[in-house]
């Protein structure tokens, strides 16, 4: 059920964002044809005489119900190619595309139907679509007598091709359409953002570690490093070697004299490093490695589209009162926050282990000798990390640009890698990712069955 809960091929009632063409109105044999066989129909009344409006209608609505599959009708498919909307499958009815809207081409998951016989938008613009989308022939496809096609074979053929397209959406796309879903309500002020439910949540989080460290098996690339200008910059990611038990070491410095003598390790043995990974950023002659740590949270809005504040929540940090409190002083009080939790000691003078890693991490960064080192579980094999990264759902960009204490402790801190799993997503072709996915739910499975002792 986990696997199918993402992949988008349980057969199902579908949303159906229906733009109709010119001189239509809401209603009409097409729509009651795809409402007959059970399917939730979207049907917005577009204006006639002005083009951009109706196209901000649709998009209006599309953005608000997210639909599984748009159709659209003459003028009406000229409006859905204008519509930005993702990876959500186009069921064109003879698109007046070349007389309404700018969109020359569309996406790879569309299906043009259009009658040979139609006198209102020659046969021969969908076979330039096509032509000019780089699809297949297959993807046109001649039916019906008329413009109109509201005779039986093509609104049957029209009901198969939405649920056929609907069926073959691939898990990456289901799950791009989600985050993409999260990502435009967030970042729309005044909107509540849209959360998934606990199921959702828990079912990404239960094998998010491994589906991420499997897609960073090969090079990643993306604009994903934050510089100290407070701009993105392209980079290349990938995993650094095979996926072991690890644990951080305490720093051998004077800046570590609190920290107990006979403590090796910052952190519980189930506690360490989500992911350790290569990067390399051309345009600032960088490369380095980097301690990425993984928050596939669901739960609030700052967590599905994280910035600096989202960092600071995870620090178990207040947020700083920027007008009020210098940001040296601020940021020495923060260090010796993450001291206290690091240092705790139970009744007997033992550490408790209470911290968590991006607390650990920003130790580390803040202590000479400002290096986050990482062991195996054998104590032999130490790596050192100069860098801290952050993996969330989103990526709240345009964040970085203000000039906040948050975002001040964010480059102190060096948490300079930045991946939205939704771009992570989308540098993965189809066939990656669902090679991914099906080999965490095998791990998954053999965990379950034998699992490692203690």
């Amino acid at each position: 059920m986990v696997a199918e809960m993402f992949s988008g091929r349980v057969n199902k009632a579908m949303k159906i964002l229906f733009c109709h063409g010119r001189t239509s109105v809401p209603g009409g044999r097409k729509l009651t044809y795809l409402a007959d066989h059970g399917h939730e129909i979207l049907n917005p009344a577009l204006p006639d005489d002005d083009f951009e409006e109706a196209v901000r209608i649709a998009q209006a609505e599309y953005d608000q119900h997210h639909p599984d599959v748009i159709v659209g009708s003459s003028r009406g498919g000229a409006v859905a190619m204008n519509v930005e909307s993702g990876d959500t499958p186009l069921v064109l009815l003879c698109p007046a595309w070349k007389k309404w809207g700018s969109a020359k081409t569309v996406k790879k998951n569309a299906t043009v139907l259009h009658s040979r016989a139609d006198d209102v938008v020659p046969f021969e613009d969908s076979e330039e679509l096509v032509a000019n989308s780089g699809l297949l022939a297959s993807a046109l496809i001649e039916i019906g007598t008329d413009h109109r096609l509201a005779d039986p074979e093509p609104l049957a053929k029209m009901l198969e091709e939405c649920e056929r397209l609907q069926r073959s959406c691939s898990f990456r796309a289901s799950l791009i359409s989600i985050l993409s879903r999260i990502r435009r309500s967030a970042a729309q002020r005044g909107r509540k953002t849209e959360l998934p439910t606990a199921e959702f949540s828990d079912a990404i989080r239960a094998v998010g570690e491994h589906f991420v460290d499997s897609l960073l098996h090969e090079e990643r690339r993306g604009r994903w490093w934050l510089g100290d200008d407070g701009r993105f910059y392209d980079c290349a990611v990938r995993r650094l070697g095979s996926r072991v038990p690890r644990n951080f070491a305490r720093g051998t410095t004077a800046d570590w004299s609190w920290f107990p003598e006979k403590a090796t390790r910052l952190a519980d043995p189930m506690t360490g490093p989500d992911h350790i990974v290569s990067v390399n950023v051309p345009s600032l002659k960088f490369s380095g490695r980097v301690c990425l740590e993984q928050k596939l949270r669901f739960n609030s809005p700052q967590d599905v589209f994280a910035g600096a504040s989202t960092y600071l929540k995870h620090l178990d940090l207040p947020s700083p009162n920027n007008s009020d409190t210098p940001f040296d002083e601020y940021f020495t009080a923060a260090v010796e926050d993450v001291k206290s939790v690091l240092g705790n000691t139970g009744k007997n003078g033992s550490l408790t282990y209470s911290g968590s890693v991006p607390q650990v991490c920003f130790a580390c960064i803040a202590l000479a000798p400002h290096t986050i080192a990482v062991v195996d579980k054998s104590g032999k094999t130490t790596i050192e990390c100069d860098h801290v990264g952050f993996l969330a759902p989103t990526i709240n960009w345009s964040s970085f640009a203000m000039d906040s204490h948050a975002v001040r402790l964010v480059r102190r801190a060096k948490v300079k890698l930045w991946i939205g799993l939704d771009s992570l997503l989308k540098a993965c072709t189809d066939e990656e990712v669902e090679e991914a996915w099906s080999a965490v739910l095998q791990k998954l499975t053999e965990d379950i069955r034998n699992p490692n002792w203690r």
